[in-house]
């Protein structure tokens, strides 16, 4: 088994200048051989839409669907209606859940449904990130602005009713839901290009890429709409935010686990009933 990052310490690289404002290094040479077509989007109401196979029709509503994996079908009378119609789409071999936190509201229940819609044998993945950055060297200051957006990030969510889950707690949850051989993974995403070694600065440089580009979309309906923020209010503050996400002197990075569980070959009994959600 590989080694696990939460048990490799990042060295900082200190030849990079701490200058937030500073050029972008080499790694965006990662960049220029991307087509131009890939850097091209559909913009509608500020926000960018990509452009694969924009505009296509449905697809024709007589072809066989095969397997059909539906979340939060709320009775499950939809489902039971989709079946009828389409007994060919059977129960996954594989389940595949990319950073769903804070948009499920109970998360035993879904690991179930997960579960009950697996074949036998069947794995279910779930990759997510703890929201709250990091330093392994306490560098990262308690009052730093991306730590305030983070905070308001999981206020927000627990008005909502979609708590920011412990992803940690995820792996305890799979083994109460009848999962075998469940492994979880930490793994350091830094924040931007901090790191000594060329493979964690080039994580860093997408990260800071991704991220820093995400996070008026993922807070601007929140802050707005929960918080009352006027969305002059919010660019302000983001402006101090990317700050934040560009500091190489902070040595941050965000936790992303991945756990890893298989539904056992054969069943006597359903998995346990995951807690009702208020």
């Amino acid at each position: 088994m590989a080694d696990i990052d939460h048990e490799v310490l990042i060295a900082a690289d200190h030849e990079e200048s701490d200058d937030s404002q500073s050029e972008v290094s080499n790694t965006a040479s990662s960049t220029t051989s991307l087509s131009s077509s890939i850097l091209q989007h559909r913009i509608e109401n500020g926000r960018t839409y990509h452009r694969y196979k924009d505009g296509t029709p449905p697809c024709n509503e007589d072809a066989k669907v095969g397997r059909v994996l539906d979340v939060g079908s709320g009775s499950g009378s939809w489902a039971i209606d989709f079946g009828d119609l389409h007994p060919e789409a059977e129960p996954f071999e594989y389940i595949h859940s990319r950073f769903m936190t804070a948009s499920i509201r109970n998360w035993e229940e879904y690991i179930k449904k997960c579960y009950d819609n697996l074949t036998p044998g069947g794995y279910l993945e779930l990759q997510d990130a703890d929201v709250m950055p990091r330093s392994d060297d306490d560098l990262l200051p308690k009052d730093a602005a991306i730590i305030e957006y983070v905070n308001l990030l999981k206020e927000v969510s627990k008005k909502l009713g979609r708590e920011y889950v412990e992803v940690s707690s995820l792996k305890n949850m799979m083994i109460e839901a009848g999962f075998l051989d469940v492994e979880m993974r930490m793994y350091k995403w830094p924040h931007n290009e901090w790191p000594k070694d060329p493979r964690y600065k080039k994580l860093g440089f997408w990260t800071q890429e991704n991220f820093g580009s995400a996070l008026e979309a993922i807070c601007m309906a929140p802050f707005t709409r929960v918080l009352g923020w006027t969305r002059d209010e919010v660019n302000v503050f983001l402006v101090q935010v990317r700050k934040d996400l560009k500091n190489k002197s902070y040595h941050a990075y965000s936790p992303v686990y991945c756990i890893v569980g298989r539904k056992p070959e054969k069943v006597a009994t359903p998995a346990p009933a995951a807690a009702q959600s208020e």
